[in-house]
């Protein structure tokens, strides 16, 4: 009987013991997700034969994987969040508040599977990257890539009951750099994180778990130039950082994403339509005692 890769469904849960990997279930797959691929990174070594062109049985290494999915910005807290941003650096208040952390206490991995028509794909010890993409008219996403030790089992699809809101498109939102509003058609936020396996002849994967072991924040914009900012003077003169704020509204709920020391690494002309633009990329830079370069907050008024 045929797999329909139509029914699919992603879980995810953050490990007690990192490595060590979660039983999935329906709650652990309360959240949509878009685009979802899986995949082995397993490394085979050929063997020659002796005295033919002949090969021997290869031999399988280190079981690791990779994964990726896109999931939306919501008002409110979503439920992929305080699962999905521990496991790329983010430390959980518990409040809606989540800063980056480089604690050792803070240091999250998770297990996720991709649940396909009766086919398991997993990875356990999980840590990865995210990338926020926001184009004006369209969801804001946040896009997840994540590396760990890969499994593969015939597992019945899971039955969740997933959220039935529908997203915010990035309009009538309060995006400000230095405390001024610009007129751009889209926004990039990526954490750059460096995630590297850690090797263990223990365990029968050959893998003990991912590990983020550094990130380079960087955000990019395409606001229409100005005879009166001069953003090359902020790059080569002496240096100047400003603020990034994004905002979010639905109703009485925000998503606040921020940014409070941006330094220009690069601008780059450009034309969007017939207007002229620049290409703008900021390095989110430490503000006061480190880890403080970005904050994701939602938050309910009234």
């Amino acid at each position: 009987m045929s797999l329909i890769t139509r029914r699919r469904v992603i879980a995810a849960k953050i490990e007690a013991t990192s490595g060590t990997a979660e039983t999935l279930a329906a709650g652990e797959a309360n959240f949509n997700a878009f685009d979802p691929s899986f995949v082995p990174e397993i490394e085979t070594a050929q063997r020659n034969a002796q005295a033919s062109l002949s090969k021997l049985k290869p031999v399988a290494g280190s079981r690791a994987g990779r994964g990726s999915l896109n999931c939306e910005f919501l008002g409110t807290e979503p439920n992929w969040a305080g699962v999905l941003l521990p496991a790329c650096g983010f430390a959980n208040s518990g409040t809606g508040a989540f800063t980056l952390s480089s604690a050792s206490a803070n240091r999250k991995t998770v297990t996720i599977g991709d649940y396909i028509d009766g086919v398991r794909y997993q990875l356990a010890g999980a840590a990865g990257n995210l990338q926020i993409e926001g184009v004006v008219g369209q969801r804001v996403m946040g896009m997840f890539n994540f590396s760990g030790i890969w499994s593969r089992s015939a597992t019945a699809l899971l039955s969740p009951t997933l959220p039935s809101g529908v997203p915010p498109i990035l309009a009538n939102a309060t995006l400000t750099i230095g405390a001024t509003v610009y007129q751009l058609s889209r926004i990039g936020i990526n954490l750059n994180n460096q995630v590297t396996l850690r090797p263990d002849a223990n365990a029968a994967s050959g893998i003990k778990s991912a590990v983020i072991v550094d990130r380079d924040v960087r955000v990019t914009v395409d606001p229409e130039a100005s005879a009166g900012k001069d953003w090359f003077a902020d790059w080569y003169g002496t240096p100047a950082t400003a603020a990034l704020s994004l905002v979010l509204t639905v109703g009485s709920n925000t998503c606040t994403i921020a940014a409070p020391s941006l330094a220009v690494m690069d601008d780059q002309p450009g034309d969007r339509d017939g207007i002229h633009t620049e290409g703008l990329e900021f390095q989110a830079t430490q503000n006061s005692a480190g880890d403080d370069e970005l904050t994701i907050t939602w938050a309910t008024s009234g």
